[in-house]
């Protein structure tokens, strides 16, 4: 069985031109060898292969052309409409092969169809009838023999698929077969990148490389969480799950016992403190002890020199000590005593060294102190003495070294919530920055450029170090503000419902009155009918009077006839003349009578329409209520939400190695990342420790917190992610084909899945992701591959498109469609959902955009003007706006609202096949046939960057 993987639309399309990439079964050599082996021909491991790729995309169960099905070993046998195709032992005479053996027109596959089948070679041919002469046995499949993968030649890495997380923190790309997970790419140029690595998959390939699937990717989809990627390959669906649980091994086990904790600027080297009183140094990349260090009693405070070569403690006996540390290879740790060591006259808490010469600290009572360090003599060595300096400056906090044109800088945090900038030569005030509320700690960045302050309520504030300028303001922690921005999103689709609804109650109220109005001209209609009916049956009456005096005269004249013959025959010419008037008025008055009869029936109808529309009024105004009285809920939940958005206290804070991140730790034991240059948060890590006392970032990537009662716990905040579970696989899977759509729950505890036989059906499935089964088969839902499956925002219905050139929508409590949108006439390749639900956009093979109205079922509008097909679509936002991407090239922004185009932006050189759009201030994200990631800034059109 060959797979011969292509794009999302060009995979499917009756134009179909197959792609030479990622897999495929073994060379044609191969083939000739298997096909010349001794071992006997059954139908199911060498007969069904060769037909699958090139015969059963038109003779199957749902589309059996000339009533021939070649999916099984029964079917073969039945035959079609010219009879049975196999006579078994007699291979020459057989149908089947006389088809495949053909010249003419009769011949199969035809020449130039429309699926792409090619016709069978001379050593195909050969087993088939080979096959039939030996008895054209069944045979059972032999799981592993179907398929030998090849890894992707390294010139093949188109992006089919692509998702980004809601806030643009994790974009989750497609390269051949392999996933690439971004963190940040819109703002950093050289974002850190994982790749998703199954060794599984790795160990079948002929040549081991680094892969996510064995086929090419072509559905990726991210959790509302951002914890969880999901990603689709031929019959199997992986699930990905970011490593950010809670760590107690490894480095978090060696700071066990820990009161004290100081990471070098190189965040390799970890000074850790005990009461013991011990002091040891820990190597963060190796999860080793490197160093013991002697220390005479407990420890206060500890500071690193900037290069991260001498570390200087101050103890509870008022001593200060310098330890010179250096790397060593030794497995054993090296002990060290000091190289200096003097009593001051109080213990200093906060240390820091403002340069070689200068150690500045924080007294028992708060206030700063400051120490020179005298020259040497070889008969007296070198002494600190403390040098009187900023007397008048309240209970110091915190203290923070920068630098700013190669001079020292200090960054003091006072109980007075304010920052004070001191020169290190002179302890000079060169500003003053007002936090706003008690601060906990003030931190500076690595590369000196930013300052941050930590509030005792949990706020951070991001500065400026040159100039002091505020730069961001944290006040909520990431889940909350999800809680919030959910809520908000929640409120104002409700809200955006009830507007909606009310609009359309004039409309109704108009089709009432109309209806009231047709009711009173139908009654006047009807008051004319009877006057006319009145006139009517008075002639009718004239005409019988007629009639009767007619026949009197008839009988005088009889009784004359002797008398009066030419009299006699004018009467009954006058006789007969009245009774056709007398036909004629009883016509006339039936046509009355009919109208009559119809009128009453037109005017019931009226009546009844009234009703309804009262009806439909009244159902309509108690619809409005109670979704007043949700949006009542939900606005109240809102308030709710925001009422309880309280940080709990800050104890601990930290930049990260790349300065990019602030980290913080909270009382609830919660620790906290917000991006330092943007004030967006990252992540809220939970399971952490209460009373915490110390926070490191190490340069590998790990957090590690310290608690006061001797605990240490750690995360691994690096780009790192792990595979958690695979569904299905080639052999033994509830997807019968490749996985081309992929879409999250909004609780990210269930999966839409979407696949299909091209040429075939399309199915819809979904499973839970907790043991990865299915809890609900809607089934075969189209007669061609599902290319895309999206949840409406409520969650309540699944928009499928297919390669059958339409559009179904599936109740998720339903197990049939509840609608088909038809008017595409082409695959259909890309659906989004307005956040509001009203609206559903669709696009095509077609070239255009079609925007349908969800409740009415009908197209809004279509949105022409593409050069070639319409492959991917993402609504920005809760606006109207909705981003498209062609195989023109072209990535386009449309106003949904009124069809017209807002700008272009081009850049890729081949087909452009999958976008996604995230972040408040929208950025969007698409790649195509050139394996480039593009990401431009919505609202201007500029190109943020280009990874590839």
């Amino acid at each position: 069985m060959t797979r011969l993987p292509t794009c999302p639309f060009a995979r499917f399309a009756r134009y179909a031109l197959f792609i030479a990439m990622t897999s495929w079964l073994s060379s044609a050599t191969d083939r000739a060898s298997f096909a010349q082996s001794t071992e006997p021909k059954d139908f199911a491991n060498h007969v069904l292969p060769i037909l699958r790729a090139n015969c059963i995309a038109c003779h199957n169960a749902q589309k059996a052309e000339g009533g021939l099905n070649l999916e099984t070993h029964e079917n073969v046998f039945k035959g079609g409409d010219s009879g049975a195709s196999v006579i078994i032992g007699k291979g020459a005479e057989s149908e089947l092969i006389k088809r495949i053996t053909a010249t003419d027109e009769s011949a199969m596959p035809p020449e130039k169809n429309a699926v792409g089948a090619r016709k069978l070679n001379a050593d195909e041919v050969s087993l088939v009838a080979s096959w039939i002469d030996a008895g054209a046995i069944a045979g059972i499949a032999k799981i592993g023999q179907t398929m030998q993968w090849k890894q992707l030649p390294e010139t093949v890495r188109p992006m089919y698929a692509i998702d980004a997380s809601s806030d643009g923190q994790m974009v989750a790309a497609s390269r051949g077969n392999t996933v690439y997970v971004y963190r940040w790419p819109a703002f950093d140029a050289a974002s850190d990148v994982a790749t998703l690595i199954d060794p599984a998959a790795q160990s079948q390939l002929q040549t081991p490389s680094a892969v996510t699937h064995l086929d090419l990717v072509q559905s990726i989809a991210i959790s509302p969480d951002a914890s969880r990627i999901a990603t689709g390959g031929y019959r199997d669906v992986k699930i990905w799950r970011r490593n950010l649980g809670a760590l107690s091994e490894g480095l978090p086990s060696l700071l066990r016992g820990s009161h004290i904790v100081s990471i070098a600027p190189n965040r390799i080297w970890i000074a850790k403190a005990s009461r013991t009183p011990s002091l040891e140094i820990i190597r963060a990349d190796r999860n080793s002890v490197s160093h013991q260090l002697t220390s005479p009693s407990p420890i206060v405070s500890m500071a690193w020199s900037s290069d991260s070569t001498h570390v200087w403690v101050s103890c509870e006996d008022a001593s200060v000590h310098r330890f010179v540390i250096q790397s060593h290879e030794d497995p054993s740790p090296q002990v060290i005593p000091p190289a200096q060591s003097q009593k001051l006259e109080q213990p200093l808490r906060h240390l820091t060294l403002v340069d070689p010469q200068q150690l500045l600290g924080v007294t028992g009572d708060k206030k700063l102190q400051w120490w020179q360090l005298s020259a040497g003599t070889p008969d007296s060595p070198a002494q600190w003495t403390k040098v009187d300096r900023n007397g008048d400056i309240p209970e110091v906090i915190s203290i923070a070294r920068y630098e700013e044109g190669g001079a020292a800088k200090l960054a003091i945090g006072s109980s007075d919530g304010t920052i004070r900038i001191l020169n290190g030569a002179d302890g000079a005030v060169v500003r003053a920055i007002g936090h706003g509320s008690p601060i906990t700690q003030v931190l500076a960045s690595g590369d000196s450029t930013k300052l941050a302050s930590v509030g005792a309520d949990g706020t951070v504030k991001a500065w400026n170090a040159a100039d002091g300028n505020l730069l961001w303001e944290q006040k909520v922690d990431y889940e909350s503000q999800r809680r919030l921005d959910r809520s908000e999103v929640i409120a104002a689709r409700q809200k955006a419902k009830v507007d909606r609804a009310v609009a359309r109650v004039p409309e109704l109220e108009k089709a009432k009155q109309a209806e009231m109005e047709s009711q009173t001209k139908l009654q006047a209609a009807r008051t004319q009918i009877n006057e006319e009916l009145t006139k009517k049956q008075t002639e009718v009456d004239n005409t019988n009077k007629m009639v009767a005096e007619g026949e009197a005269a008839m009988l005088a004249a009889k009784q004359a006839i002797e008398e009066a013959m030419k009299k006699a025959e004018q009467v009954q010419k006058d006789l007969d003349a009245r009774k056709q008037l007398q036909l004629a008025a009883q016509k006339a008055k039936a046509e009355v009578d009919t109208k009559i009869v119809t009128m009453d029936k037109t005017i019931v109808s009226a009546t009844q329409a009234i009703e309804r529309a009262a009806a439909t009024l009244s159902q309509f105004q108690a619809m409005i209520e109670q979704e007043k009285t949700r949006l009542t809920e939900f606005e109240t939940g809102l308030n709710q939400t925001r009422s309880s958005l309280q940080t709990p206290p800050a104890l601990q804070g930290a930049f990260t190695p790349d300065h990019r991140g602030v980290v913080t730790a909270h009382a609830d034991g919660t620790v906290h990342i917000v991006r330092s240059d943007k004030g967006v948060q990252q992540a809220v890590l939970q399971g952490g420790l209460p009373g915490v006392t110390g926070l490191i970032v190490t340069a590998p990537g790990l957090v590690v917190v310290t608690s006061e009662d001797g605990r240490s716990i750690g995360w691994d905040w690096g780009n790192h992610w792990s595979l958690e579970r695979t569904i299905g696989n080639a052999t033994d899977s509830p997807f019968s084909d490749r996985v081309t759509a992929l879409d999250w729950s909004e609780d990210g505890q269930s999966l839409v899945v979407g696949s299909g036989a091209p040429s075939r059906f399309g199915e819809l499935k979904m499973i839970r992701i907790a043991d990865g089964t299915v809890v609900k088969d809607w089934g075969q839902v189209h007669s061609d591959s599902i290319l895309v499956a999206k949840i409406s925002p409520d969650g309540t219905t699944v928009a499928t498109g297919a390669a059958d050139k339409l559009v179904r929508l599936h109740r998720i409590d339903a197990d049939v469609p509840t609608r088909t949108l038809e008017g595409h006439t082409h695959h259909v390749l890309g659906v989004a959902w307005h956040d509001d639900g009203h609206w559903l956009a669709t696009s095509s093979a077609d070239n255009t955009i079609k925007i349908w109205d969800f409740e009415s079922g009908t197209t809004v509008r279509t949105i022409p003007g593409f050069g070639k097909e319409v492959t991917a679509l993402a609504f920005v936002g809760r606006t109207n706006q909705i981003l498209s991407t062609s195989a023109d090239q072209q990535t386009r922004l449309h106003d949904a609202g009124n069809g017209n185009l807002i700008r272009a932006m081009g850049g890729p050189s081949d087909a452009v096949y999958c976008a996604a759009v995230a972040g408040k201030a929208p950025i969007a994200l698409v790649g195509g046939q050139d394996g480039v990631l593009w990401i431009w800034q919505l609202d201007n059109g500029q190109a943020l960057q280009q990874i590839k």
